[in-house]
């Protein structure tokens, strides 16, 4: 199967040789302290960083028009003209890769992204906006940079289901965050970037193998608890139907 991003011998800044492979139908969560290269990692493989490696988009060179158009990128930072309307750019930017209308409106609803100037949006709805432009068009490889920045507890369920739903539909797809909150329960695998190299620490369960703070929605009911198996608690939330909002401390924190 040609993996939907592949990385080889990736070597910038902080990054030392990293190597990586994300295949259609994965949502993998990477994590990592602040500084150690998460960010310049996703801006590497979206071609929008240089960088000595090789970089390979659906089975596309890194940076190629044929990989673009197979990658759907939601940077951190994004930016957006201050003046524009929300939906009207949102839409703009689909049409130049021929995107329909309808499918960035369904994006759009689904992440609750307000109309109106972009200049008035919140951190959070510029996030969603961001990945609502990203994950319009059905694209084959998603990059997802701290997709949780500025959410509220509704927010980080939808952007988190808006996730797991492009996986379901083929994408591979790549979250760089310090959150794993609402992807608990929905990553294949969770990998750690440290030291210029990234560390398979396994599926969720392997990862939340620590004591932690969680934070969930269960029928209607808020609860927050410290509990010293957090993969043993999430795993009670989802059998009872609930939902993880936050995890504390956050995985990236670590060393």
């Amino acid at each position: 199967m040609t993996a939907a991003i592949e990385v080889n011998g990736l070597v910038r800044g902080p990054l030392a040789g990293v190597d990586l492979a994300v295949f259609p139908g994965e949502l993998v969560v990477l994590i990592g302290a602040n500084g150690v290269g998460k960010s310049t990692l996703l801006l590497a493989i979206a071609g929008l960083r240089g960088a000595a490696g090789r970089v390979r988009i659906a089975g596309h060179p890194g940076g190629s028009r044929l990989a673009r158009q197979a990658l759907g990128f939601a940077p951190e930072r994004p930016a957006f003209p201050e003046d524009a309307d929300a939906h009207a750019y949102a839409r703009w930017l689909a049409s130049l890769s021929g995107i329909s209308t309808g499918d960035v409106d369904r994006q759009l609803a689904a992440l609750a992204v307000p109309a109106g100037r972009i200049g008035t949006l919140s951190s959070g709805a510029l996030t969603r906006l961001a990945l609502a432009a990203a994950l319009s068009g059905h694209p084959r490889a998603v990059l997802a940079d701290e997709p949780f920045t500025g959410i509220d507890a509704e927010g980080a369920l939808r952007v988190g289901q808006a996730l797991a739903t492009a996986a379901a539909a083929g994408a591979g797809v790549l979250v760089a965050t310090h959150r794993l909150g609402t992807l608990a329960t929905r990553a294949s695998r969770v990998l750690r970037l440290e030291g210029g190299q990234i560390v398979n620490l396994g599926s969720p369960a392997a990862a939340l193998s620590t004591r932690s703070r969680i934070l969930s929605l269960v029928r209607g009911e808020l609860t927050e608890v410290e509990v010293g198996d957090a993969a043993a608690e999430v795993a009670r939330i989802t059998d009872a139907g609930g939902r993880v909002l936050r995890i504390e401390p956050e995985l990236g924190e670590g060393g």
